[in-house]
């Protein structure tokens, strides 16, 4: 399972606990579980976001290098590398780090100058030399620790808020719930792009108690949800927000 592969069993029991919230509102209905099916996709993927050491496990996996080595026409035999552009922004670092560390530099002005003249016109390295591969098995090996990163403990929080407001919808409409459930899917990505998804997911979470009882509620949030999936920088869903009544 995705999340056991991520962080290990203890996580998966997290996820199992997390979907059987969302059961009992599938139960005795006919047809399809919606709720449930969409709540444990969307749970799945939330739960193994992309952070730096996903993406060097990512990076270092055989099959990776093997499709890389595919790609490139190279032969039996044949030596190849494979050189990666990072740009690693300051959140992305502190992120990773134990939480209040984490916090204590994302605070710092000289700390972010420090990565900004380090990184600004970004890094080109080898990841298939010592050195570089080295890199990314730093950074891989640091997953033990991932449950006491800011980000770790910034996620949970989000993907428990994401819960109880789609078991809030579905006592009062199903439909409602499920788009609710679907809106994590504008979740994406890695880095700016993760960044402007989060800008538009808390725009959606916020428009939800309003839409709670409103008529086409589910209609409604499943419009503002595909405008938010239109562009990155949130301005058509800026738009279809602004279109919406007072009272939604």
């Amino acid at each position: 399972m995705r999340t056991a592969m991520y962080q290990g069993p203890a996580y998966t029991d997290l996820f199992l606990d997390r979907i059987s919230r969302v059961i009992p509102f599938d139960t005795g209905r006919s047809g399809s579980a919606e709720l449930s099916i969409e709540v444990a996709r969307h749970t799945a993927l939330w739960m193994s976001y992309q952070d730096t050491i996903h993406v060097a496990l990512q990076k270092l996996r055989k099959s990776r290098i093997e499709g890389v080595r595919v790609e490139a026409k190279a032969e039996t035999g044949q030596l190849t590398q494979v050189r990666e552009f990072l740009h690693p922004q300051v959140d992305e670092i502190t992120d990773t780090l134990p939480t209040a560390l984490g916090r204590a530099l994302s605070r710092s002005r000289v700390f972010a100058k420090v990565v900004g003249a380090i990184t600004r016109d970004g890094m080109i390295v080898n990841t298939t030399s010592v050195f570089g591969s080295s890199m990314l098995w730093l950074m891989a090996s640091m997953r033990p620790i991932r449950p006491r990163s800011l980000r770790y403990g910034r996620e949970q929080l989000a993907i428990e808020a994401w819960l109880d407001l789609t078991v809030t919808a579905a006592e009062v409409d199903y439909e409602l719930a499920c788009e609710v459930a679907k809106c994590a899917r504008v979740l994406k990505g890695y880095g700016q792009t993760h960044a402007h998804g989060s800008e538009s997911f808390a725009a959606l979470m916020a428009t939800v108690p309003q839409l709670i009882g409103a008529p086409e509620a589910a209609k409604t949030l499943a419009r503002l949800s595909k405008a938010a999936l239109a562009d990155e920088d949130g301005t058509a869903l800026a738009k279809a927000l602004s279109a919406l009544p007072v009272s939604a």
